[in-house]
């Protein structure tokens, strides 16, 4: 599984938001008081109480020239020479809330089947959490219209929450795909009219932020229905994120709480898997239906009925990258956060000639220890050094690359 998520986080998502926050470790107690017997956190906002907030968002930019035939995803490379566990993240500037990319279509294709096929395992609101995925959905029309306006077009109705008129329906153009507002559940629209799984995490009275909502059909190793109404703790352990508990717990809890409107982040992440299973790794992690996850798998047994068997390491052509761009903003109506996870997939072969990248792998492989080793399942994948090995000696004989010298700009 790979080092990500909230949400899963897993990771999809979970060692992922795990990471971002040993930076800003605190204390369990500091900055928390009571007010008349309930706990109230830094701003004095009782805990689980959240009043909307009047915020207008800044304008986005349209991508006047966007073309969805060449827009080509763009070419993260999320690793470095050494893992750490301390994954940056970065401010996120509204206009690159969603990426929208010549594989729109396929994804697009892919999450209506899932949602068609699987519905509340993969896309759910719990009660309490109404107002925050509408106010996602329209958040997201609202984004999409304006950034992409040669691929999403809007008819609209009355006054909204935006200064605009409320949107009432949405089209993607030229995709002959049309949502009525009125009339679709408001977290299927949502994560419809993206690329990315998306997470509403909502703070309980107890100052935890839960998973509320969500629309999750191409996390690849992790499923809705084992986290949903769940709370960060739990999603984490039960991805297994290494050292959470000493380490991240009660940090990743703080930031969720003090995550401001105006200050949305973003991070990237990697993992490899096999193969280009985007919805489900099942060379990995079995059939999808008979997953447990709190073995992190089928048994060997369910494996067999199913006519598998346990997965043996990897050959390297076998082998893919899968790397996740995770947003993570505040809601203003509702106070919720929104976690938002983009997946990407490429072959390991098609990226050995580019310089400096395959050095640079090797070198995070190497890096790998302990229970981070166990957690990207370490021992599938060492089958790629003498490969990766083999072409970087190669480009360093022919100067393409310098021994040990970062040639990227990160994420990339």
């Amino acid at each position: 599984m790979t080092t990500h998520l909230l949400i899963p986080f897993v990771l999809g998502g979970s060692i992922a938001l795990a990471l971002w926050l040993t930076s800003i470790r605190r204390s369990r107690t500091k900055g928390v008081r009571a007010r008349e017997g309930k706990l109230v956190g830094v701003d004095g906002r009782q805990w689980g109480k959240w009043e909307p907030v009047d915020w207008k968002y800044p304008p986005v930019r349209p991508w006047d020239d966007f073309d969805l035939e060449t827009t080509k995803p763009p070419p993260y490379r999320a690793f470095k020479y050494q893992h750490l566990t301390t994954m940056g993240i970065r401010s996120m500037p509204f206009d690159e809330w969603f990426e929208v990319d010549n594989q729109f279509p396929t994804y697009l294709r892919l999450r209506q089947d899932r949602y068609r096929t699987r519905g509340r395992k993969v896309c759910q609101t719990l009660p309490g959490a109404e107002l925050a995925a509408r106010e996602l959905c329209l958040s997201i029309a609202e984004y999409t219209t304006q950034r992409y306006p040669a691929l999403f077009k809007v008819s609209r109705r009355g006054k909204g929450w935006f200064g605009e008129d409320e949107i009432r329906e949405v089209e993607v153009l030229g995709l002959g795909v049309r949502w009525d507002f009125d009339q679709e559940d408001p977290m299927a629209v949502a994560g419809l009219m993206v690329q990315d799984d998306l997470a509403v995490m909502m703070e309980g009275g107890d100052g935890m932020y839960y998973f509320k909502a969500g629309f999750v059909a191409l996390a690849g190793s992790w499923r809705l229905e084992d986290k949903i109404g769940r709370d960060l703790r739990y999603i984490h352990m039960s991805g297994d994120v290494p050292e959470y508990m000493s380490k991240l717990d009660m940090s990743m809890n703080r930031f969720f709480q003090k995550l401001r409107l105006e200050k949305p982040v973003a991070r990237n992440n990697y993992t490899f898997v096999r193969g280009s299973e985007l919805a489900w790794e099942t060379s990995a992690k079995g059939p999808e239906d008979l997953f447990d996850q709190l073995a992190k798998g089928p048994s060997t047994k369910a494996l067999r009925q199913a006519g598998l068997e346990p997965s043996e390491p990897a050959d390297p052509s076998e082998i893919w990258l899968r790397q996740e761009r995770q947003t993570l903003r505040r809601l203003p109506r509702s106070g919720a956060v929104v976690f938002t996870v983009h997946s990407y997939l490429e072959p390991i072969v098609d990226m050995l000639d580019e310089p400096g990248v395959p050095g640079r792998m090797a070198s995070t492989v190497r890096s790998w220890k302990g229970d981070v080793y166990k957690h990207k399942n370490g021992e599938l994948y060492h089958s790629l050094l003498p490969c990766l090995d083999a072409q970087h000696a190669k480009q360093v004989a022919a100067g393409v690359t310098v021994e040990g010298k970062a040639s990227h700009e990160y994420p990339y």
